[in-house]
Parts: C-alpha cells; sequence; structure tokens
C-alpha cells in the first residue's frame, strides 16, 4: 500500500517545477501542505495569505476573472449533476457561435 502524502507530494512536485518551482522549493511548499498544515483534502481551501506564507506565489484574482471562475464552477457542478441523474455524459452545455459563412456566388461574365 503506498503512502498517500508521499504520492500527493510527488505529483505536487511534477506540477510545481512544470510551473517553474525549484524541486527543493516545490517539496518544501508540498510537505507544509500535507505534513505541518495537515490540510484535509483538495476541497479544503486557503487563502492568498496562508498560500503566499506556505511559499506559494499567490495573488488575489481580478474581480472579472473571479466571475468567470464562479461561472465555470457553475457550469461543472451541473455537469456533475446531470452526470448522476444518467451516468453519461451530458453534451456540453458550452456553445460556439460562429459567423454564418457567406458563401462566395462567383459572378461569371461571358
Amino acid at each position: 500500500m503506498s503512502d498517500i502524502p508521499t504520492l500527493a507530494i510527488a505529483y505536487g512536485k511534477k506540477l510545481l517545477t512544470a510551473v517553474g518551482y525549484e524541486e527543493e522549493v516545490a517539496e518544501r511548499i508540498l510537505k507544509r501542505l500535507t505534513y505541518e498544515k495537515g490540510h484535509p483534502s483538495h476541497g479544503y481551501v486557503i487563502d492568498v495569505d496562508e498560500a503566499r506564507e506556505i511559499g506559494l506565489n499567490a495573488k488575489e484574482m481580478e474581480k472579472e476573472t473571479e466571475e468567470e471562475c464562479l461561472g465555470l464552477l457553475l457550469v461543472l457542478r451541473l455537469c456533475e449533476r446531470k452526470m448522476c441523474d444518467n451516468g453519461r455524459p451530458p453534451k456540453s452545455p458550452l456553445v460556439y457561435f460562429e459567423s454564418p459563412k457567406v458563401e462566395e456566388k462567383s459572378e461569371r461574365r461571358d
């Protein structure tokens, strides 16, 4: 049986080093999250101050970005609920509308 915190640290290191954290810094951050702070799950929310305190380069989200993220979370929750209803993934609630294609008419002059 694997040690869950050790696995979490190994995976977290991959993620943090991929975005530019040095390996030693990433490991220190992850150990603080898993062992020292004892955060129980991904659902446990930390604020910007705590994120900075443990070594993450965190900043407040701009209001517009925050609203967009909250909208996406709502869509994801609706999708989860829909999946729970029938056990199958729903059609995407996100729709992209393109401009109508204008068929080029060739004008022929004989």
